[in-house]
């Protein structure tokens, strides 16, 4: 099970997460990503990690995201999207920082086609 106490702590007040220099509203409390973390199982595969400057790291990344079955949430288990469905996204990401080691800024990079066929499924599995 994923620690969203350990989670949640990670992040500075003030985090933000950009995708492709767009600003991402992700919420990050313990709602979000307990309801994340219902929905979808996240893996991340690092090709490249490289500290670039005081309090700034460098990332290359494959990031596999499995959609819920639906058995979890009290329904049959299905593999019809949007349910159980596996995408691979190819990332990378600037991340900064503060002096406690707290993420203030998660500025990744990556194909939004890949990114929309995520944010599509998730929308439809709640909706």
């Amino acid at each position: 099970a994923e620690d969203i106490a350990c989670v949640v702590d990670s992040y500075a007040p003030d985090f933000v997460k950009m995708h492709n220099g767009k600003v991402t509203d992700t919420p990050i409390t313990k709602d979000f990503w307990s309801g994340t973390f219902m929905l979808v199982d996240i893996a991340m595969y690092y090709d490249i990690q490289e500290n670039v400057a005081i309090n700034q790291a460098s990332l290359r990344y494959t990031e596999t995201v499995t959609t819920t079955d639906g058995s979890d949430l009290g329904l049959p288990a299905s593999n019809d999207f949007p349910w159980n469905q596996t995408f691979v996204q190819n990332e990378e990401a600037l991340i900064t920082v503060d002096d406690n080691c707290k993420m203030r800024l998660w500025d990744q990079h990556g194909d939004e086609a890949e990114q929309r066929e995520v944010e599509r499924a998730a929308d439809e599995i709640l909706c």
